[in-house]
């Protein structure tokens, strides 16, 4: 909200798929266009597990999966999902896979977002994390206790967002 959501024409929340996340997205932005993106890589590594369990040729497989990766990233998880559903009671993961698709089919519309220029992944946002949280804290011969790391966290982001004020009142204040 600091950044401008209100002004905005629409908000668009990255999600992995929870429901209480676009529970919440409606809530806080009522009234608003709002669209919620089904993070499209935990979708792909399920169907990569479902399909080691079920074709063990490597090439194969390899095909299958290309084929059905094709099929989301078009828009057509409904079609990659069904297709794979008859396979479901017999294998676990395949199953999984079905069950991640189905209630978020309407948010897996990746020809959209990207022709809209919106997100379809979360590796931006997991390569910031990194950048800000592994990188600090894994340093060569680093220790850290939970308070601390907590700490330096906190006047990182506020460092990096140029809210450094706020995180040392918020600070002062604890």
């Amino acid at each position: 909200m600091r950044r401008g959501a209100l002004d905005s024409e629409e908000v668009v929340i990255l999600s992995d798929g929870a429901k209480w996340i676009e529970s919440a997205m409606r809530k806080v932005f009522a009234g608003m266009r709002t669209t919620c993106v089904r993070d499209i890589f935990p979708v792909l590594e399920r169907l990569q597990d479902a399909l080691k369990e079920m074709v063990t040729d490597g090439p194969r497989r390899k095909a299958a999966c290309d084929r059905l990766k094709d099929l989301i990233r078009a828009g057509n998880a409904v079609l990659a999902s069904e297709e794979r559903a008859p396979y479901g009671r017999r294998d676990p993961a395949v199953a999984e896979f079905v069950r991640d698709c189905r209630p978020n089919l309407y948010r897996m519309r990746d020809d959209e977002s990207r022709r809209r220029g919106m997100p379809c992944g979360s590796g931006v946002i997991e390569g910031g994390c990194r950048t800000v949280v592994v990188d600090r804290l894994k340093t060569s011969g680093s220790r850290w206790s939970i308070d601390g790391a907590n700490g330096i966290m906190a006047i990182r982001c506020g460092w990096m967002n140029n809210r450094i004020v706020d995180c040392l009142q918020w600070q002062a204040a604890a």
